[in-house]
């Protein structure tokens, strides 16, 4: 996710359909202000360092914490990290909450991918 300039105030959540066995949500709330990747299943994108968000209590669509995703940072949550591995089928609803600043500038992305490499080459 490349944000240059981009305040996120981001709440993730995927639910299999019903009768599926992963379901997934993150509104950041159980997480210390900080690095996100640091202190989470969460991971920079792989082959970069230096590019993870920060949590923070600034902004929040829930009670306490959002992710604040600023130029350069560029993090990732692989779904291999569901407890029963990353699901090879079924229909998924994907939701975020995205806070923008009126003062932002730039392009902000939120990507969902099939895959996720593991080996940038």
């Amino acid at each position: 996710m490349r944000i240059p300039k981009l305040l996120g105030s981001i709440a993730l959540s995927c639910v299999m359909a019903t009768g599926a066995s992963a379901q997934w949500f993150d509104d950041f709330d159980g997480y210390a202000p900080g690095p996100l990747a640091a202190q989470s299943l969460w991971d920079e994108w792989v082959g970069k360092i230096g590019v993870d968000a920060n949590v923070v209590n600034t902004l929040s669509f829930t009670a306490s914490n959002s992710v604040e995703i600023v130029a350069n940072d560029d993090v990732v949550y692989d779904f291999a990290n569901l407890a029963a591995g990353r699901p090879a089928s079924g229909v998924w609803t994907a939701s975020i909450m995205t806070y923008v600043s009126s003062t932002a500038t730039g392009l902000g992305w939120y990507i969902m991918m099939n895959d996720y490499p593991s080996n940038l080459q």
